[in-house]
């Protein structure tokens, strides 16, 4: 399975809270089924054009993996969750 998802928030301090993320990657796969195998990794990016920065996460599962990615100023978040 492959999931790719496109949403929109227009909620910008959570799309640029790591905390919210790190927690969200931690507790996640264990409520649908998945095993986690190491522990989140969440960076904020900002050298870029002011536009595009925000935040991105992601953590490994025995399945394979979820990534987030933020762009606050687009209130945009991707999310990619891949289980083999």
């Amino acid at each position: 399975m492959h999931l790719l998802m496109d949403g929109y928030s227009a909620d910008k301090a959570l799309l640029q809270d790591e905390e919210f993320l790190r927690n969200l990657l931690a507790e996640y796969p264990a409520k649908v089924g998945m095993t986690r195998i190491s522990e989140p990794h969440v960076i904020r990016y900002d050298n870029c054009p002011p536009e595009e920065w925000g935040i991105s996460g992601f953590v490994f599962l025995a399945e394979s993996h979820i990534a987030v990615h933020t762009f606050v100023e687009k209130q945009l978040v991707n999310i990619d969750l891949f289980s083999c």
